[in-house]
């Protein structure tokens, strides 16, 4: 074996004469033309390959990234529809509060619509605030400023 310095400062490598009888030689070479790249590149890779796969070298990282792809794959459509649904949830809250207020201010006398306008702006001013939240912030912490001003009323 001679000892060759490689190119593009690539490590120093040995150079490694071996043959390949002709239905290999042809693999590689198609593999190499379709892939644009050298053959002792697509050698290379494939003696990399087969020695991760008998076990000789782990290869977690790969293993992480195929894992990963898949699952993200398959529950992209899931996490869609949930998100989907989640939205229309909210609108449809949102509609049910303000129809609620609607028909709170219908029914009560005038002298006590004030009570109710102030407890759907006190909701209203409370909801924008949750929506601000940032993630850091604790919820619980939240709830208990709401419940606090509630109580201070």
């Amino acid at each position: 074996m001679n000892l060759n310095k490689a190119k593009n400062n690539r490590e120093a490598a040995d150079v490694v004469s071996f043959r390949l009888e002709g239905e290999r030689k042809n693999i590689i070479e198609k593999v190499a033309s379709a892939e644009k790249k050298n053959k002792s590149e697509i050698i290379r890779r494939y003696i990399d390959m087969g020695i991760k796969n008998d076990g000789y070298r782990r290869n977690d990282e790969l293993l992480r990234e195929l894992i990963r792809d898949v699952v993200q794959e398959v529950m992209k459509p899931h996490v869609e529809r949930l998100a989907s649904i989640s939205a229309k949830a909210a609108n449809i809250d949102a509609a049910s509060f303000f129809l609620l207020v609607y028909v709170g201010r219908l029914v009560l006398p005038p002298s006590e619509r004030r009570l109710v306008d102030e407890a759907a702006e006190n909701a209203r001013r409370l909801g924008i605030e949750f929506l601000k939240l940032k993630k850091d912030r604790d919820l619980d912490d939240f709830i208990l400023g709401g419940l606090k001003d509630m109580q201070d009323d």
